[in-house]
């Protein structure tokens, strides 16, 4: 038990640290279902068929069901369940998230990418003084850091759906496939730097920056920003729009066995 006890990386208490998922769990749960998940890290030439989900001792019992009852409920209806996305009745290539909520869903998506920050695992991502930045806006369930600051003037996030217009991959084989965490540099060190995932068909992009001018950038990427009024419009995006997504399905169908159809 000794050997468990360690320093929390949300509270900072030292505590028995569990197994805490960087990613959550309910995608592993989902992508299991109907047979094993294909786990793609880009830049390697091998897809892994796998059973498990990674696991670090990062947090406490408290905070594990802080981050659960807080962020991950919601999270998982919000992007899971599909009778939570709509079509959106004025554009076939817009769904719509149901019961959206801002903050829930920044926060949420947010703290995926803080544990990964905190991380053993992904030790190169790493971002010094904004990781703490990220701990307390989590905790507190606040993005406000002081009267006119706010935790998304310098993180912004962006989702859209992959689809298959080919129909050579299925929803369902899609949701199947998760990309791992990855970097992708800017070209100027002004620009910030940009982590990007995909997870149960969605691409869901980090911008961690300073600079206003990040929409307008993303907008011709075709991926849409967080709002943070009104309703959330998802688009639907083709996989060979993204040269990242058909490199990492081009490794995945080298698992082809694991991309078939359940019976």
């Amino acid at each position: 038990m000794a050997e468990n006890i360690g320093v929390c990386k949300l509270c900072f208490e030292s505590k028995e640290l569990r197994k805490s998922h960087i990613i959550p769990r309910s995608y592993f749960k989902h992508a299991k279902s109907n047979g094993q998940l294909v786990w793609v890290n880009e830049g390697e030439e091998l897809a892994k068929l796998t059973n498990s989900d990674p696991k670090e001792r990062l947090l406490c019992q408290s905070c594990e069901q802080l981050l659960s009852q807080k962020y991950e409920n919601y999270g998982t209806r919000i992007f899971l369940d599909r009778s939570k996305i709509s079509r959106c009745k004025h554009d076939d290539n817009l769904l719509v998230f149901k019961d959206y909520d801002y903050l829930k869903v920044f926060l949420y998506l947010a703290s995926i990418l803080w544990r990964a920050l905190v991380s053993n695992r992904y030790s190169n991502m790493d971002l010094g003084q904004f990781n703490e930045m990220l701990r307390q806006c989590i905790l507190k369930g606040k993005i406000c850091i002081k009267a006119c600051l706010r935790l998304d003037h310098f993180l912004h996030i962006y989702v859209c759906k992959i689809r298959d217009k080919s129909g050579q991959i299925t929803g369902e084989q899609m949701r199947r496939v998760i990309l791992d965490l990855n970097v992708e540099e800017t070209r100027h060190p002004g620009d910030g730097i940009i982590y990007y995932m995909m997870l149960h068909g969605f691409l869901i992009v980090y911008h961690c920056s300073a600079v206003n001018d990040i929409q307008e950038k993303n907008a011709k990427k075709g991926i849409g920003k967080l709002k943070k009024k009104g309703k959330m419009l998802i688009e639907i995006k083709d996989l060979t729009d993204f040269d990242v997504l058909v490199r990492v399905f081009n490794v995945a169908v080298s698992k082809r066995e694991s991309l078939k159809e359940p019976k």
